[in-house]
């Protein structure tokens, strides 16, 4: 891999990115010949490699005792969380790469994929990003993992039973959160759009949801209360549409992504209401789809600070010392921000 060389001030993976405006991981896979594997444009593999020659970067010579890290998961994140997990993600892999890690990819999480002990032999620890449909598989290859001693990384998911390094949402805060400010605007008639029904984070984000109303002396009846939108626009659409037929509609809806709520504004827009006069609407993720929607819709992002960074830290010291101690791991709750709009 490719890091930052301070005696001779080359330039960084991160100062590249910042330098023609793209993530630090594109830059890192491109100058590490994996463009192609991650479909990446050619016009933009090209701008990569020029700006890094003119500017002076090259490969760290020194490649003693390397470290490495296998990826192991969906290329795409889950989409009601993929801003929060890229920036845990982005510093995350700058840090290892800035110490000489190597990043390796692994076969996609998926019923059948094997990952064999040869793979496993040759890293030390392994980031897992699985998706609500992948998670018996990813409990499978962490614990592969952890039986060939690689330290398993796993963002956006915690599964209680198994030691690792976990960094996540705080769904719970982040249902609350959603539910003040809808009580705030004075909204009284409220539903919620659910995401994956039995999903760890759906069932944390109604929890939440549901104990702010209380604690304001609110209930949120069971009719008020809206399954199946699966985390998807055309979901969360003919979600909106079914309930709002022939029913009273309510003036403010709670979806749990923002492509969800991407989906309620369109059927609203079918039924002709209007956001946010009629109803206001609130989702979960900031992304970009909904900020260029005219400032309509209200979102929830959650703050991940410095946690790729710290996270880095923590993995390196983890495999450092894994022989001399127990690991138990380590979990990190990232506390959710409101982006305001539609005021």
């Amino acid at each position: 891999m490719f890091s930052i060389d301070a005696i001779t001030n080359m330039a960084s993976i991160k100062s590249i990115a910042a330098d023609i405006g793209l993530s630090p991981t594109t830059v890192s896979l491109v100058l590490n010949g994996r463009g192609d594997e991650f479909s990446i444009n050619k016009d933009t593999e090209e701008l990569i490699k020029n700006h890094a020659k003119a500017v002076g970067y090259s490969a760290r010579t020194n490649r003693k005792a390397r470290r490495s890290m296998l990826i192991a998961g969906s290329r795409d994140f889950a989409l009601h969380d993929q801003r929060f997990l890229m920036d845990v993600v982005d510093p995350l892999l700058e840090e290892l790469e800035h110490n000489n890690w190597q990043i390796t990819l692994a076969p996609p999480l998926k019923d059948g994929a094997i990952l064999s002990d040869t793979l496993f032999a040759r890293n030390d620890a392994i980031l897992i990003t699985p998706h609500s449909t992948q998670i018996e598989r990813a409990k499978e290859v962490i614990k592969q993992a952890a039986q060939n001693s690689l330290i398993p990384v796993v963002l956006g998911r915690d599964f209680d039973d198994i030691p690792a390094l976990y960094v996540d949402a705080d769904h719970y805060a982040a249902g609350r959160l959603a539910a003040s400010y809808l009580l705030e605007q004075g909204r009284r008639n409220i539903a919620m759009v659910e995401g994956i029904t039995g999903d760890r984070h759906t069932i944390e984000r109604s929890r939440g949801f549901c104990d702010q109303m209380a604690d304001a002396g609110k209930t949120l009846p069971p009719q008020s209360i809206w399954p199946g939108g699966n985390f998807w626009i055309t979901d969360a659409h003919d979600v909106v549409l079914s309930h709002l037929h022939g029913n009273t509609t309510p003036d403010a809806i709670y979806f749990q992504s923002d492509m969800m709520a991407l989906g309620g504004y369109y059927a609203l827009r079918e039924l002709n209401l209007s956001v946010p006069e009629d109803v206001c609407l609130i989702g979960h993720g900031d992304e970009l789809r909904t900020q260029n929607l005219n400032d309509c819709i209200t979102s929830i992002r959650v703050n991940a600070g410095d946690s790729g960074l710290r996270l880095a830290k923590t993995l390196m010291t983890t495999v450092q010392q894994r022989e001399s101690i127990t690991f138990t791991g380590h979990r990190t709750l990232c506390e959710p921000q409101l982006i305001l709009r539609n005021l």
